[in-house]
C-alpha cells in the first residue's frame, strides 16, 4: 500500500512563502478577508489512490479546498495551543493596544521594565528586514544559538529549534534579504542581548524564535521584544502577529486570540484504497489525541533524559548583596572587568544589582576580595556580593 505524502503547512509557508496546491483559498478566521487565493483553477490530482497528510495547519485560517472531487478529513491536534494578536486597523500606536488590552496594573510592569532597561544600559533597537550584511548575519545567528543553548541548559531541557539549527542557519540569510524573514534585535552598546527570529507572509508576522541573554532576566527582555514587534506591526499595517504554539505566560499575557493546529488528510472521494489509507491516518491522529488526553505524552516526556545544565547557569541565582559596614577602600581590592571570560559568571549578579539599585552600567566598578566575595560599587550604592 502506498504511503501517504506528508507536508508541514507552516514550514512550507515559512521557508518558501508558498501554500500547498490543495488549497483554493485561505481566509482569516477573525475577519471576512482572504489571505491567499490560488492562481490555478484546478489541482492536478495525480494517482487516483493518493493520500496527502498536511500537518500544522493553523486555525486562524479557514481553508477552501481546490476540488470538489477531494475528500478532506480535518482533525485537531490536541495540546497544541497557539496564541497571537489580531491587530485592529484602528490602532494608531502600541500605546492604544496597551491601554485597550491590559489593565493599568498589568501594563505598568511592562513599561517599567522597558524603561529600567533603557536607563540602565545603552540600549538600541534594530530590525533587519530586506537587508542584512553577511558578517552581521553570522554574528547574530551565532549569538542567537548561544543564547538558546544557555537558556535550555539552565532549564535542563531540550529544544526542537536547536535540533534543526543548521537548516535555520542556511536559510534565514536569504529569507531576510527577500523580506520573508527578519531579525528584531535589542542591543546593549554593540552587543545583542535579545534576538527575535520572525517569518513574514503578506500582512502576517510569525514570531518564531525568541532568544535572550539570561544574564538580563530581571529586565523582562521577552516583554520588551513583543512590545517592539507589535509596535513595528502596527506601524507597517500588519493584520496579525502570531506567537505559535507553546503555553507560555508572556503569550497568554499579550494575546487576544487563541487557536489550535489541525491535520488535513486528503484523498479522492472515489478511491477505495485512498480512503482506506486516509482512515488509517485519521485513526493514528485520534490515537495520539487520546494518549494526550490520558497524559501519556507527559509521562513519556518525563522519561526522556534531561539535558545537562551547566555549572555556571546553576550558580547565577545563588548570591546575596550585603551592606558594607566599614568605609570601602578600592585601593585595597583588585579591580576586575566583566568583559573577560574569567569573570563572565558575575554578569548576572551585577545586572541584578543594577536593576535593584537603579544604577547605570557605565558607572559600575567591580572589585575582587576573594573567589566568592566581590564588591560592586555604583554611583548610588556599594554592596558586597557573596556567592554561595
Amino acid at each position: 500500500m502506498e504511503q501517504p505524502k506528508k507536508e508541514n503547512f507552516l514550514a512550507k509557508l515559512y521557508n518558501s512563502n508558498k501554500v500547498s496546491g490543495y488549497y483554493k483559498s485561505l481566509r482569516f478566521a477573525f475577519k471576512e478577508q482572504d489571505v491567499y487565493k490560488s492562481e490555478d483553477n484546478e489541482l492536478c490530482l495525480g494517482k487516483k489512490s493518493f493520500v496527502k497528510v498536511i500537518i500544522a495547519f493553523p486555525q486562524f485560517l479557514i481553508p477552501k479546498f481546490q476540488s470538489n472531487t477531494l475528500r478532506v478529513r480535518q482533525v485537531v491536534q490536541k495540546k497544541m495551543e497557539c496564541f497571537g494578536i489580531v491587530i485592529d486597523k484602528n490602532l494608531n500606536s502600541i500605546d492604544d493596544y496597551l491601554r485597550g488590552h491590559f489593565s493599568k496594573n498589568s501594563r505598568t510592569p511592562i513599561i517599567k521594565k522597558k524603561k529600567r532597561l533603557e536607563s540602565s544600559f545603552n540600549i538600541s533597537y534594530k530590525v533587519y528586514y530586506g537587508n542584512i550584511e553577511p558578517d552581521v548575519y553570522e554574528n547574530l545567528i551565532s549569538t542567537c544559538k548561544r543564547m538558546l543553548v544557555e537558556r535550555f541548559e539552565q532549564r535542563a531541557d531540550h529544544n526542537h529549534v536547536l535540533n534543526n539549527w543548521e537548516a535555520y542557519r542556511n536559510s534565514l540569510y536569504t529569507l531576510i534579504n527577500k523580506k520573508k524573514a527578519s531579525f528584531f534585535v535589542i542591543y546593549n552598546n554593540n552587543t545583542p542581548i535579545q534576538i527575535s527570529v520572525n517569518y513574514h507572509y503578506k500582512t502576517i508576522m510569525f514570531a518564531y524564535i525568541p532568544a535572550y541573554d539570561i544574564n538580563y532576566s530581571k529586565f523582562g527582555l521577552g516583554n520588551t521584544a513583543v512590545y517592539m514587534q507589535l509596535k513595528w506591526c502596527i506601524e507597517n499595517k500588519y493584520e496579525y502577529l502570531d506567537f505559535g504554539n507553546g503555553n507560555y505566560d508572556y503569550k497568554r499575557r499579550w494575546c487576544n486570540y487563541e487557536y489550535l493546529l489541525e491535520t488535513h488528510i486528503i484523498c479522492q472521494k472515489n478511491s477505495l484504497t485512498g480512503n482506506g489509507v486516509a482512515l488509517l491516518e485519521l485513526g493514528l491522529v485520534k490515537l495520539k489525541n487520546l494518549l494526550k488526553d490520558l497524559n501519556i505524552d507527559v509521562f513519556l516526556q518525563n522519561l526522556r533524559p534531561k539535558a545537562n545544565g551547566s555549572a555556571s547557569s546553576e550558580t547565577f541565582e545563588q548570591f546575596n548583596f550585603i551592606a558594607i559596614e566599614e568605609d570601602f577602600k578600592p585601593d585595597e581590592f583588585e579591580k576586575i572587568s566583566l568583559d573577560t571570560d574569567e569573570f563572565n559568571f558575575l554578569k548576572k549578579p551585577v545586572f541584578d544589582f543594577i536593576y535593584q539599585y537603579q544604577d547605570h552600567f557605565d558607572s559600575i566598578k567591580v572589585y575582587k576580595e576573594n573567589d566568592t566575595t566581590f564588591v560592586i560599587a555604583g554611583e548610588k550604592n556599594t554592596k558586597k556580593l557573596t556567592l554561595e
